[in-house]
C-alpha cells in the first residue's frame, strides 16, 4: 500500500530552482478520429523573449508507452507551429511529447504549449500540464516523489456524458500501486475508494474515470457539480499533473482542464499577517461565467469577500461556485480567518454560451503581494470561418497602482507568414473583452485556417490576460496567457 505524506511545495514567488534547464518539455493527451483533432501549438518565444534558438522533438506513443514516431519539427515560415503528427491510422488515441532543447540556460522546465482538442461540436484547451523529468532533476532530487491530485473540473450527472482523469507514466516502470480516490459532493460529502492499479511501462498513459469505482457515484452527486481528488505514484519520473476531461456520451462534445497540487495534503508559503489575496473574474458578454473556488484547500476555514460586501464562506470540504451578476470589476478578496493566508489557494472560471455545450473550465488561482511582476504575456488565438477570439486584460488587484494611461503594444504572430501585425490600444478597451478581429484590420486572411498567437507587451506590470476561442456551434475554450 502506497503511504501518503504531506508535501511542501516551492515558493511561487522562488519557483525557478530547477537547476540548469537546458530541456524543457510537456506531455499531451493525443486523440483522432474522423471526428476529433487535436493540435500542438506553440510560438517561438524563445527566440522573441531572449533570442534562443531551440531544437524541438516531437515523440508519438499508443497508450500503452510504446514509441510510434519522432520527428525534429522547425520553425521555417513563420514563429508559430500548429503541429499535427502524420498518423496513418484513422482513429488514434495515445500521446505526444514536445521536447525543446537549448545551450542556453531557459530557466523553466516547463514548455509553453498548448493542445487545442476539436470534437464535432466542441472546442477546447489547455496549456501544457504533464512532464517527463529531465535525468539530472531525477539525480538532484527536484521531483515529486507522491502525486496529490485534486481534479478541478466539474463531474459531468449521468444524463450528460462522463468525467475522466488522464496522467502519463515518466521514463521508467512504475511498481503496481493502490490508488485513492476522494469524492465531494454540493452538500459537503466526502467518500472514499481504493483500487490496485498494474504496472506501468515507461510512457503509458492511463485513463482514470472515476464513476467505475464508486457504487453510488451518481447518486452522490445528484446531478450538481462536485470535485474529485486523487492519490498516486509515479516512481519520481514525471510531473503528476493531469487532463481532467469531461465528454459527452456520443462524445461530440469534450472539454479539458487541468489538475492541480492537493494542497489538503501539502504545505506552502504564507503571506504576512493582515495581507490578502486577490482575484478579478471575467465575465464575457453573452456568455454564463461563474467564480470557482475548489474544495481541498489547506486547513483551516477561508473567506472571500466579493464585490466589497458578499462574503463566501469555504474550506477543503466545501466547493464553492458563484454566478457574476456584472461585467465591471469584480475584485475578489481572500484571507484566512485566524491565520495567515497560504501563497496557493485554487480558483477558476466555468464560463459556457449555450446548454447545449459543455462549459469550459479553467484554473486561474490568486494573486498576493507574493506574486512575481510580469509585463509579456502570450496567447493562441484564430479568426476564420470555424473560429474566433476575443481578449481580455485586467489589473490583478484593487490595491495596486493602475496606471491605465500606458498603452499595451499587441503582435499577431501567424503559421501563414513571417510578417508581425502591430498596434497598440489602451487597457481600457479590452477590460470586459473584444474581438481580436476589431483589434487588428484584415486578420481573417492573414491567419488563414490556423491558430496563430497574439503577444501582448506593458510596462504596469500587475495584468492579467485572457483569451478565448469560439465557434459557430457555441461552444467556447477560455484560458489564460501565459
Amino acid at each position: 500500500m502506497m503511504s501518503i505524506s504531506r508535501v511542501t511545495l516551492p515558493d511561487v514567488a522562488h519557483a525557478n530552482t530547477h537547476g540548469i534547464i537546458l530541456r524543457a518539455s510537456g506531455i499531451f493527451y493525443y486523440k483522432k478520429n474522423q471526428n476529433f483533432k487535436t493540435t500542438i501549438s506553440f510560438l517561438n518565444y524563445w527566440k522573441i523573449k531572449r533570442d534562443m534558438p531551440v531544437t524541438i522533438i516531437c515523440s508519438l506513443r499508443n497508450l500503452d508507452g510504446s514509441l510510434i514516431s519522432r520527428e525534429e519539427i522547425k520553425f521555417e515560415n513563420s514563429d508559430v507551429i500548429n503541429y499535427i503528427p502524420n498518423i496513418k491510422e484513422l482513429d488514434f488515441e495515445g500521446s505526444l511529447e514536445i521536447e525543446i532543447f537549448s545551450l542556453t540556460d531557459m530557466v523553466i522546465p516547463y514548455a509553453g504549449v498548448m493542445v487545442i482538442y476539436e470534437s464535432k461540436f466542441g472546442i477546447s484547451m489547455t496549456h501544457t500540464y504533464g512532464r517527463i523529468y529531465s535525468a539530472h532533476e531525477i539525480e538532484d532530487g527536484h521531483t515529486l516523489s507522491t502525486c496529490e491530485e485534486t481534479c478541478c473540473h466539474t463531474l459531468l450527472p449521468k444524463n450528460k456524458g462522463k468525467s475522466y482523469a488522464i496522467f502519463h507514466n515518466g521514463s521508467k516502470i512504475t511498481p503496481a500501486q493502490e490508488i485513492v480516490l476522494s469524492l465531494l459532493n454540493y452538500r459537503d460529502e466526502r467518500i472514499t475508494t481504493k483500487f490496485n492499479l498494474k504496472a506501468l511501462n515507461p510512457y503509458e498513459t492511463i485513463k482514470i474515470v472515476s464513476s467505475d469505482y464508486f457504487k453510488n457515484y451518481y447518486e452522490f452527486l445528484n446531478d450538481r457539480p462536485g470535485n474529485i481528488s486523487i492519490s498516486f505514484s509515479l516512481n519520481n519520473t514525471a510531473f503528476p499533473r493531469m487532463l481532467t476531461v469531461n465528454e459527452s456520451f456520443n462524445q461530440d462534445d469534450f472539454q479539458v482542464n487541468h489538475s492541480n497540487f492537493n494542497l489538503s495534503k501539502t504545505k506552502s508559503q504564507r503571506l504576512e499577517s493582515g495581507q490578502c489575496g486577490y482575484m478579478n473574474p471575467v465575465n464575457l458578454n453573452d456568455t454564463k461565467s461563474e467564480m470557482v473556488i475548489y474544495a481541498d484547500s489547506e486547513d483551516g476555514e477561508y473567506e472571500a469577500i466579493y464585490k466589497n460586501k458578499v462574503k463566501i464562506n469555504f474550506n477543503k470540504n466545501h466547493l464553492v461556485s458563484t454566478v457574476l451578476d456584472s461585467s465591471t470589476d469584480n475584485f475578489v478578496k481572500f484571507r484566512k480567518i485566524d491565520d495567515n493566508l497560504p501563497i496557493r489557494i485554487h480558483t477558476g472560471m466555468r464560463i459556457s454560451k449555450s446548454n447545449k455545450r459543455l462549459p469550459s473550465e479553467t484554473c486561474m488561482g490568486i494573486r498576493h503581494a507574493r506574486s512575481g511582476a510580469k509585463r509579456f504575456h502570450w496567447l493562441i488565438v484564430a479568426e476564420n470561418k470555424k473560429f474566433h477570439s476575443r481578449v481580455v486584460v485586467r489589473t490583478r488587484t484593487d490595491e495596486l497602482e493602475h496606471e491605465k494611461n500606458n498603452p499595451l503594444v499587441l503582435k499577431l504572430y501567424s503559421e501563414k507568414k513571417s510578417e508581425v501585425k502591430e498596434t497598440s490600444i489602451h487597457p481600457s478597451e479590452l477590460h470586459n473583452g473584444k474581438l481580436l478581429s476589431d483589434i487588428f484590420q484584415d486578420i481573417e486572411g492573414f491567419l488563414g485556417d490556423s491558430f496563430g498567437w497574439l503577444t501582448i507587451f506593458s510596462e504596469y506590470k500587475h495584468y492579467d490576460v485572457f483569451g478565448t476561442i469560439e465557434n459557430d456551434c457555441e461552444s467556447i475554450a477560455f484560458e489564460h496567457s501565459f
